[in-house]
């Protein structure tokens, strides 16, 4: 008992930033260890580049039910142990790779915010954390009809971008088995998948030599999941936000590059936050 202790309490790395692992956070919003969860599950997958891709996938997802806890870097001066990867992740899924077309990863995101609560109270764990997508939701349409756009970076390429998802590409996903598999609902996964690669890579095992590699951790927010209020709810200002924005909120608006199909102009909070938003929605547009 006192090694395995001992073990519990082995440092694996430390974090300069307090890392959101909280249910109302990872469960409705992009949360910064979510990003760092899906971000080493890629890591772990860029090991075996070969003359036409830089990485077997460059796409990850996790759904934030399976983050338990968060990392206070005020605890133990930043200190990150085992026991805080177990706290963190007490499932300790395995990591399958999972090939899907287009059509299907957009309705796998259309599933993460299916029951999407607006208000915060019903906080559904099938809400997705990405690594190498960026995802713009509209939650007041109906079901099935909520992701506005969805782009993922490039494999086969030898500068990483963004690109548009396209319905008839096959996408490698690594995710949780228990995704893989269908859990939280994601028959999306389960029965339209291609191809189902097997890693046999625990989660933890990805998250440890990706803390030992990174630290000292500071992993923040990156726009990866935006929310965009329709015309119909907030009388035709389409605004931009790393939530969603009630329609009787004060927001303070910057212009920005128009789409081509529709003469709204898209806007943003005029913070600096939001002005990196404004930056990755014009490349967006391009």
């Amino acid at each position: 008992k006192a090694q395995v202790d001992a073990q519990m309490k082995n440092e694996i790395g430390k974090t300069y930033v307090f890392l959101d692992g909280n249910r109302i956070s990872c469960r409705r919003k992009e949360c910064n260890l979510g990003n760092i969860e899906a971000d080493a599950i890629v890591h772990m997958n860029t090991k075996y580049p070969d003359d036409l891709e830089w990485a077997l996938t460059s796409l990850a997802v996790v759904n934030g039910g399976s983050i338990r806890s968060s990392i206070d870097e005020r605890t133990s001066n930043g200190t990150i142990t085992m026991e805080d990867i177990l706290t963190v992740a007490p499932f300790q899924n395995t990591i399958d790779i999972v090939e899907l077309r287009g059509k299907h990863v957009k309705e796998m995101f259309e599933h993460s915010v299916r029951s999407y609560d607006i208000m915060g109270i019903n906080l559904r764990g099938e809400f997705l954390q990405v690594s190498g997508f960026v995802v713009v939701y509209d939650v007041h349409r109906p079901p099935g009809s909520r992701v506005v756009r969805l782009q993922s970076r490039c494999r086969a390429c030898r500068v990483p971008v963004m690109e548009d998802v396209q319905d008839d590409t096959v996408y490698y996903i690594a995710m949780p088995a228990f995704l893989a598999n269908g859990g939280d609902g994601y028959t999306v996964v389960s029965d339209n998948k291609i191809n189902h690669h097997l890693t046999g890579l625990l989660d933890t095992d990805a998250y440890v030599q990706y803390i030992q590699m990174m630290t000292p951790l500071y992993q923040g927010l990156e726009n990866r999941i935006l929310f965009i209020d329709s015309q119909e709810v907030c009388n035709g200002s389409n605004s931009f936000s790393a939530l969603p924005v009630q329609c009787n909120a004060t927001v303070t608006l910057l212009p920005s590059t128009q789409s081509t199909n529709s003469s709204a102009a898209y806007c943003a909070s005029a913070t600096l936050l939001s002005m990196v938003m404004v930056l990755i929605l014009r490349v967006m547009e391009k």
